[in-house]
């Protein structure tokens, strides 16, 4: 039995006293000094804000911080409260200077931190200690109170500074620490589409009324116009809302975004990183440049301005301009002015997510949603195409041969792979099925018919006929429906 208990004990040693004995070993040993960057993610204005999300991490990942923080706040967001705390303006634009803590400070470019300093392990007795700050800038700064008690400084930015403790002993000598203490100032930007802005979760949401929804007939669909809490304008169905003149009031309880005319919150993921990378270390200050804006493209958005998803205050009669400038233009003036200050001021990292909206991305999502039946055509035209290539003609000539109006994408199964590549998936009910001479007709002509049939997708050029499409399809009701049926809606 005695080996069996070694053995047992040593396991559960093993999985639950390696933890104490590291708690043990952090806290054992010499008097040491520590220190760490106070409201370290310079986005916040207010220090208790930042602490709140150092406290939700405190036991676990992002995911069990943000459900810890929405049990808090009631299920209403952690962010509905510090959009307003921000060193932004109501568009989102940063400002170039930000009072935070009460200290008034170049967001881009700071030129100190508030650092708190602590002594840690066991002190001896003491009757107090005294502090002292050399950057090598003057003389140094002296501080003096007990010493089981936190000391906040301002250092420079990215410059040295020599910290030392005298601890004050009862005989009236003194224990000296020394620490070298240096912050680093990291430079994060995000930039993109609707995934880096973080569309489609406000950081305070609307809040609906209790008297329920109306709607109505409007342009041959319904209309809905939920009730807005805090409005007290014309609520009834037979108002239409440009002939509310209430209109304002009804702009004014709309959601409340980071950036109103990018859609841009504080919930976004390069947000979240970028804050996440502020809690976990206690050396580095954060400073975080958003610039994701929703239904960016590489050349509309990015490179160049886009329209604005709606005013920065909507239903306050304030100036909006209805487009948002290029994020690149927006980087490079942020950065000239933080040069003006430091001449050597540069990104550190750039969280960029982009491309979505360039290859219609939404149209590939509708592609998804469509029924079985149009999805069984979709699958006979790929068949078909196959086919196309194994059966080729021997000369070129044999194309030639085919009458323009036979080939105008005019057999059956090339009209109805047309059809439904231009018909909504909710109004095709019935799937097309090609008939026999359809198939007689489809194997004569080894022309493909020029339908985009798969919104970003691509129909491949047939050698034998070197066209990719058939003669006269341009002509063709279905070809020019098909052509008009490819989705541009960006992604939100």
């Amino acid at each position: 039995m005695l080996p069996v208990f070694v053995l047992a004990f040593l396991v559960v040693f093993s999985c639950c006293g390696g933890d104490v004995a590291r708690a043990e070993t952090k806290t054992a040993g010499p008097p040491r000094i520590e220190w760490e960057v106070k409201n370290r993610f310079r986005l916040f204005r207010s220090e208790a804000d930042f602490e709140r999300h150092v406290d939700a991490m405190r036991h676990g990942g992002v995911l069990a911080a943000e459900r810890r923080l929405a049990k808090e706040s009631d299920g209403r967001g952690w962010a509905r409260d510090i959009v307003e705390r921000l060193c932004l303006d109501r568009a989102g634009r940063l400002l170039e200077f930000c009072d935070r803590d009460g200290e008034r400070e170049n967001y881009v470019a700071p030129r100190d931190h508030r650092v708190g300093v602590t002594l840690a392990g066991p002190l001896p007795a003491n009757e107090g200690c005294v502090w002292s700050f050399d950057d090598g800038d003057g003389h140094p700064r002296q501080v003096s109170g007990a010493c089981d008690e936190e000391v906040k400084a301002r250092l420079i930015s990215g410059r040295p500074t020599l910290a030392s403790v005298d601890i004050v002993l009862p005989d009236g000598t003194a224990l000296r620490l020394v620490s070298e203490i240096l912050v680093r100032d990291l430079l994060i930007a995000g930039m993109g589409d609707s995934v880096a802005a973080g569309e489609g979760n406000p950081d305070r949401a609307v809040q609906l009324s209790d008297q329920g929804f109306c709607f109505k007939r409007f342009g041959g669909g319904e209309y809905y116009r939920p009730g807005r809490a805090g409005f007290s304008g014309n609520k009834a169905c037979t108002a239409m809302a440009n002939e509310d003149t209430r209109a304002g009031e009804w702009a004014q309880q709309s959601a409340r975004w980071l950036s109103g005319p990018c859609h841009r919150s504080l919930y976004s993921y390069q947000m979240r990183t970028a804050l996440a990378l502020a809690v976990e270390d206690p050396r580095v200050a954060v400073t975080f440049i958003p610039l994701g804006c929703s239904a960016a493209t590489f050349n509309v958005g990015f490179l160049n301005s886009q329209r604005a998803r709606e005013c920065p205050s909507p239903g306050t009669g304030a100036a909006c301009s209805g487009t948002v400038r290029a994020q690149i233009a927006e980087l490079t003036e942020i950065l000239a002015a933080a040069r003006r200050h430091q001449a050597d001021r540069s990104l550190d990292l750039v969280l960029l997510t982009i491309g979505a909206n360039d290859i219609l991305f939404s149209g590939l999502i509708a592609n998804v949603m469509i029924d079985a039946g149009t999805n069984a055509a979709y699958s006979v035209a790929r068949v078909s195409l196959r086919r196309s290539k194994t059966h080729r003609p021997s000369s070129t000539a044999s194309c030639r041969g085919i009458s323009p109006r036979r080939a105008r994408c005019s057999s059956r199964l090339s009209a109805e792979i047309c059809r439904a590549s231009s018909t909504s998936p909710m109004a095709t009910r019935r799937s097309p099925v090609p008939t026999r001479r359809a198939r007689a007709d489809e194997t004569a002509s080894t022309c493909i018919p020029r339908s985009r049939w798969m919104a970003g997708g691509f129909v491949k050029r047939s050698n034998s006929c070197r066209r990719d499409f058939c003669p006269g399809s341009r002509r063709s009701r279905a070809a020019k429906t098909a052509r008009a049926a490819v989705i541009h809606q960006p992604i939100a």
